[in-house]
């Protein structure tokens, strides 16, 4: 996003408290030592008053968007696409989609994996799971890399863990389903990755 210019950027995150501007970790890379605390890195603007959406105007328009892409559905894959950047953009209450979609532009359409990141992006701090259950589901975003510090064999994560509570108050249902899973385990519906 930073390399794009997208303005959305400074609206989903927060800049580092310690300065400076935009930072992320590499997926995995807990052990990397150039950053003393989390205050040196960009963090997710999200509070305990963020509205909940359980989807929004602009999922809505990529998921049609994707079925016109990947299953003939009547329509315009691109034009819903453009829709869904649009709606957005006005959702975080920036502006210049047009320059970004637009021939030439960084997010100019290219069929289901252009889809499918505008969606990670646009799910991000409001249904942020979802960004996650997508990239199984298909592939994308494929631009992301492991990092030599991942304590997971190279595989990115495919399922989250139980929390300490469902394993402690619900046992006798979560071993008739063979317990905790590892976090690279296949979930029964991912077969993208």
């Amino acid at each position: 996003m930073i390399a794009a210019g997208d303005p959305r950027v400074n609206v989903i995150f927060n800049t580092p408290e310690a300065g400076g501007g935009h930072i992320g970790l590499d997926q995995g890379d807990y052990g990397n030592t150039g950053f003393q605390n989390h205050v040196f890195l960009s963090q997710p603007a999200i509070g305990p008053t963020h509205p909940v959406v359980f989807m929004s105007a602009a999922e809505s328009k990529f998921l049609q968007a994707e079925a016109v892409e990947r299953y003939g559905v009547a329509g315009d894959a691109e034009a819903l696409y453009q829709e869904g950047i649009e709606a957005n953009f006005e959702k975080h209450g920036v502006s210049g989609a047009a320059a970004l979609y637009g021939v030439g532009g960084p997010y100019e359409y290219n069929g289901l994996e252009s889809i499918i990141f505008q969606k990670w992006i646009a799910c991000a701090n409001f249904n942020s799971l979802e960004s996650h259950f997508e990239r199984l589901r298909t592939g994308y975003p494929d631009h992301f890399t492991m990092t030599p510090n991942n304590i997971t064999g190279g595989v990115f994560p495919r399922r989250l863990p139980y929390t300490s509570t469902e394993l402690s108050n619900n046992a006798v249902n979560l071993n008739a389903i063979g317990g905790q899973k590892s976090v690279i385990q296949r979930t029964w519906w991912n077969i993208a990755n």
